[in-house]
């Protein structure tokens, strides 16, 4: 289950410094505890991924999911070992920059899960 941000003007914010035309979403971990952000932009999709692999190893899949009528949205999801290591690559200190609410929801994975 994918779940879209309450976070609009950060995903603004990160349209307009890509240059993207077309709209982003962030899903929040699901039930599954993996991680994964979604977009109907497939270059965004796959440049993240890139990203991600280069700076950590971690892999991820993308799925695509189709509804009638509308564009294709490509999900990256981090199953649940890596959607770990990527929460702590990402908040690997109590002081780094972070969005205080996805911090807090990371937390409680990050802690009672490893």
């Amino acid at each position: 289950m994918s779940v879209v941000s309450k976070d609009v003007d950060l995903l603004e914010t990160l349209r307009r410094c890509l240059a993207l035309r077309v709209a982003i979403s962030e899903c929040q971990s699901d039930g599954d505890r993996s991680v994964s952000l979604a977009s109907a932009s497939r270059p965004f999709i796959d440049w993240v991924q890139a990203s991600v692999q280069r700076l950590t190893s971690l892999n991820g899949v993308i799925e695509a999911q189709h509804w009638k009528g509308r564009r294709v949205i490509r999900l990256l999801r981090y199953a649940k070992r890596e959607s770990l290591d990527l929460l702590h690559w990402m908040y690997y200190a109590p002081d780094v920059p972070s969005l205080a609410r996805k911090r807090a929801k990371a937390e409680p994975f990050m802690f009672g899960m490893r």
